[in-house]
């Protein structure tokens, strides 16, 4: 948004864009990359749910492609990054990702030891997993944060 002075008010100062005015929002470029990485840590969670729970070969190297994925955007969102609160939300969604990573890992372990009769028993085991919960929970709460523009805190992502 341009802001120009009024004519006839004596202000001859020249243009000045929103992006030389101090921020203290999170960013349109930061929220745009952000949302993208959430998409793809969403994507690598659900379809290692579903891999899991139908049963399907989950590998570590198929795990890793929707890693990779994820962190390419991860990397992406950071180097939007320009505000302190995009600062501050981007270790919020690096937080998200490792959480994800984690639980990734938790996954291919069990598939690996064959101990993944537990998550296809049940349809909610793995949505009641710990870790799983605390995706879920930091996921809403990023979302939300995002669609308002303003960064918070929340334990959830911690």
């Amino acid at each position: 948004m341009l802001q120009l002075g009024c004519p006839g008010s004596g202000d001859s100062s020249a243009p000045v864009s929103d992006q030389a005015a101090p921020q203290t929002g999170l960013s349109r470029s930061f929220i745009s990359a952000a949302i993208e990485t959430i998409a793809q840590m969403r994507e690598w969670a659900s379809s290692m749910a579903y891999a899991i729970q139908n049963g399907y070969g989950v590998t570590a190297a198929w795990a890793n492609d929707y890693r990779a994925r994820a962190a390419s955007s991860l990397r992406m969102a950071g180097s939007t990054a320009v505000t302190d609160p995009d600062r501050n939300a981007f270790q919020l969604l690096t937080n998200e990702f490792n959480s994800v990573g984690a639980w990734s890992d938790k996954l291919v372990q069990a598939k690996q030891t064959m101990d993944t009769a537990k998550y296809s028993t049940s349809p909610n085991a793995l949505r009641d997993d710990p870790l799983s919960q605390k995706i879920i929970t930091c996921g809403h709460f990023l979302g939300t944060m995002l669609g308002s523009g303003e960064f918070t805190d929340d334990a959830s992502c911690h």
